[in-house]
């Protein structure tokens, strides 16, 4: 049995906001047939949410042992807004990915200057 309602529920999205972040061509029905095992993912797809969660496809889709076990508690200190930012990270390609580290280095460099030339 695939893991991707484990996972799911361990990331804190609901079935349509993990259908949104896989793309238009993906429906909160799709992801409900994936859970259940009615159908499995494409591939490409496999792939995809294998990047979403942090895992290999082996492991979202339950061929092999997870490397390490997740737990319910590892997002769920995390504040709103710092849950969005991980939800658009993690929501985006390798380029984008890059760029929105680019962007916090910059900031974290202009702030980091800031309290020191205080």
């Amino acid at each position: 049995m695939n893991r991707i309602k484990e996972l799911r529920k361990i990331f804190g999205y609901s079935q349509q906001k993990l259908a949104d972040l896989l793309g238009d061509e993906v429906t909160q029905t799709a992801v409900s047939q994936w859970e259940s095992g009615r159908t499995a993912p494409r591939p490409a797809r496999q792939a995809q949410l294998a990047e979403i969660f942090g895992v290999s496809e082996d492991e979202l889709m339950g061929r092999v042992k997870p490397e390490r076990q997740l737990s319910d508690t590892e997002n769920s200190r995390l504040s709103e807004q710092e849950q969005h930012l991980l939800d658009c990270f993690r929501g985006t390609d390798d380029a984008g990915r890059k760029m929105i580290a680019a962007v916090a280095d910059l900031e974290y460099e202009r702030r980091r200057n800031e309290l020191l030339n205080k």
